[in-house]
């Protein structure tokens, strides 16, 4: 470029993928004197480009190359330096505010460009800075043609990894983008399903780049299979990993556990209680015991025997208590809860408890208790 003209930039893009810029430019910052005899420059001066990759190239998955045409002198040289951001720069060699000096002539070809290899750069952002110097101020460098070549971009790779930790109603669903084509991933998610289908999904919105991601997956059914993969999205497309399949777990129950009641027969007159009935449902590979106490230290079981336990079976149950001989307005019973069943637990649904009252005449009374019991 000299610095007596306008800018005009062209592109075309070949096999390899390159942008033509063709510049006939005067550079502001040079300046010049016009005189009858002469022209002056100043001694130094800069340009920095534009975005030259977009939106010619929407994903770029290296840039590769810095071809130009120029002429310089004994007196004068050209410079260059490039970004991706316009406020980092570097030199071709990856070096932090370095500069790679151009050499007079014809480098436009691959074979005699600036490699850019160094910079390890993908994405559709790059731009250069050129700095213009001379000792003599009559004269000039002059910067005719450059061209950038980089490789075309395609849609991301992503692998869908095991989904961990899984729990009964929740999981985490987990991914990685091991290639992002070259273009800024603007999605990236999980579809998931109850077979191989994309049922439900959940994702982020945003910008990033290569790497592991996890999700949150919520409202699962328990103990159900689902089948689950990873996805991305650029401005190249949306890819997807395989198919994986995870169990959310069983609803779980502790092996075994108690619950102690309150004192059932508080501010009564008794003077002897009766008969303990049960409701309760007890699945295959659980069941249900119960004592009674009328201390809530001491138990016994309906029989009488200290610490002893009395079997509740599943339905319908009807427990005489005449043997314990209690005459007291004091009475507590504990049941305890077992299984070896996973997933099962036996429920208490009822209890009633029948007991005579002192009256003339005499009375009998009852206390009933409504209301399942989970043991979880």
């Amino acid at each position: 470029m000299n610095l007596n003209e306008s800018q005009q930039i062209s592109i075309n893009l070949n096999n390899y993928r390159h942008l033509v810029i063709v510049m006939v430019i005067v550079f502001a910052c040079f300046g010049f004197i016009n005189t009858a005899d002469a022209q002056t420059y100043y001694a130094t001066g800069t340009l920095v480009s534009k975005n030259l990759l977009s939106p010619t190239a929407d994903t770029a998955s290296s840039l590769d190359y810095f071809g130009y045409n120029c002429t310089t002198t004994a007196t004068t040289t050209l410079k260059v330096q490039f970004s991706q951001d316009r406020t980092n720069w570097y030199s071709s060699t990856g070096t932090a505010d370095g500069w790679d000096t151009l050499s007079d002539g014809d480098h436009l070809a691959i074979g005699d460009a600036i490699s850019l290899s160094a910079l390890n750069w993908d994405h559709p952002y790059f731009y250069y800075k050129m700095l213009f110097e001379t000792t003599d101020t009559s004269q000039t460098p002059v910067l005719d043609e450059i061209k950038v070549y980089w490789t075309q971009g395609t849609a991301p790779i992503v692998t869908t990894a095991t989904t961990s930790p899984v729990y009964v109603t929740t999981a985490v669903a987990n991914g990685n983008i091991t290639d992002d084509g070259g273009g800024v991933i603007s999605v990236r998610g999980f579809k998931y399903g109850l077979t191989q289908t994309d049922t439900w999904s959940v994702s982020e919105t945003g910008e990033f780049g290569e790497g592991a991601y996890s999700l949150n997956l919520t409202n699962l059914q328990p103990n159900t299979t689902y089948y689950i993969r990873a996805y991305a999205t650029n401005p190249k497309g949306t890819s997807y990993g395989a198919w994986l399949s995870f169990t959310t777990q069983q609803i779980g129950y502790y092996s075994s556990g108690t619950l102690v009641s309150k004192n059932l027969l508080s501010g009564q007159t008794v003077i002897n209680i009766d008969t303990f009935f049960a409701s309760s449902s007890v699945p295959v590979g659980t069941s249900l015991w119960v004592q009674f106490s009328t201390t809530s230290n001491t138990w016994y079981s309906a029989n009488g025997v200290l610490n002893g336990w009395t079997y509740l079976p599943a339905g319908q149950s009807k427990i005489i208590l005449s043997q314990l001989n209690w005459a007291t307005p004091n009475f507590y019973y504990k049941i305890k809860f077992e299984t070896t069943a996973a997933g099962q637990s036996p429920v208490l649904d009822e209890i009633q408890i029948d007991y005579n009252i002192y009256h003339s005449p005499q009375l009998k009374g009852s206390i009933r208790i409504k209301g399942g019991t989970i043991f979880k």
